[in-house]
């Protein structure tokens, strides 16, 4: 289960961070960036499995037009870190158990 996301360098997601409970919500006005938090998580779905141009030929748009742009710059990098909890084996019926080492970033 992810437990936070940060995000720099994606497109309007500027020093964004984000702690995510087992059921999170987004709600905002339009343009806020409710849509590009889910992008920004599918590109990192991407490039897990797909080398990087793919990854970023398959989200919406050109894949320069995913670097945040401020007026007539472009951002020229990107940064993300997801932390998220791993929970080993469970029986039917009981709750999942995390292992010792349950924490990741």
């Amino acid at each position: 289960m992810i437990t936070r996301l940060e995000v720099d360098g994606f497109k309007s997601l500027r020093s964004f961070a984000v702690d995510l409970e087992p059921f999170t919500v987004f709600i905002g006005p339009n343009s806020a960036g409710k849509s590009n938090v889910l992008e920004a998580l599918g590109l990192l779905s991407r490039l897990a499995s797909q080398p990087i141009a793919e990854a970023f030929k398959a989200g919406r748009g050109r894949p320069g037009d995913q670097f945040t742009r401020a007026g007539a710059e472009t951002a020229q990098a990107m940064s993300f870190a997801v932390e998220f909890v791993f929970f080993g084996e469970y029986s039917f019926g009981s709750p999942p158990i995390p292992p010792p080492q349950s924490r990741f970033r």
